[in-house]
């Protein structure tokens, strides 16, 4: 997906083959992470923030994810007790889901991907579903047509199980909970945090 700048990490994830997360950025006061498996993860969560971090695509298997892991700092007290978390997902914005990784369908990922070109988007406010806050990217655009072209990729795995009725908005979950009155102050927490905007730069996937 283009040609990006920074340094890379390249850990191994998970019990499926395939199930490779690539960190793109610069690494500030890290500390290794274990995942779901018995493999040391390489050090990937920031814990200090500069103007412009980098964020990667990644292919699960079980679906097709932009990891942000520059916003766990951010997030990260509320992130780490979902269930996203607890597998060893770091921050992300869910592209495709469900998704099934296979042979062919990595091989007609990367042929999507590689036309795809790098952009950027700026996390400065939040957004909230029932029972969930979480950091909306902008511009959406981008995003979106990305994810438009995964999705025709593979028409037989709609977003969601083709559950919705509407375009998957896209979104890195924050906090989930069934009290909306401790998601309001999640959320005024987040929005004084996002005062100094993170933005991420999308160029490399694995």
């Amino acid at each position: 997906m283009g040609i990006g700048t920074g340094d890379a990490v390249v850990s191994t994830l998970g019990e499926r083959p395939g199930q490779e997360f690539v960190v793109v950025g610069d690494i500030v006061n890290s500390k290794p992470r274990r995942g779901p498996c018995c493999h040391p993860i390489s050090p990937v969560l920031q814990v200090t923030r500069s103007p412009r971090q980098d964020a990667m695509i990644s292919s699960v298997g079980s679906s097709i994810d932009l990891l942000v892991p520059s916003a766990h700092p951010i997030v990260g007290e509320w992130y780490d007790t979902t269930l996203a978390a607890a597998d060893g997902m770091p921050p992300h914005v869910t592209l495709l889901w469900p998704w099934v990784s296979s042979p062919t369908a990595l091989t007609r990922l990367d042929e999507v991907l590689a036309k795809a070109e790098p952009f950027e988007v700026v996390f400065s406010n939040t957004g909230r579903f029932p029972g969930v806050v979480y950091l909306a990217p902008e511009p959406r655009r981008p995003l979106l047509d990305l994810m438009r072209i995964i999705c025709a990729a593979f028409p037989d795995m709609p977003p969601y199980g083709g559950e919705l009725d509407h375009e998957p908005v896209p979104h890195l979950t924050a906090a989930k909970g069934d009290d909306e009155a401790f998601l309001d102050e999640i959320d005024m927490t987040l929005r004084h945090r996002l005062r100094e905007p993170l933005t991420v730069r999308v160029d490399r996937w694995s």
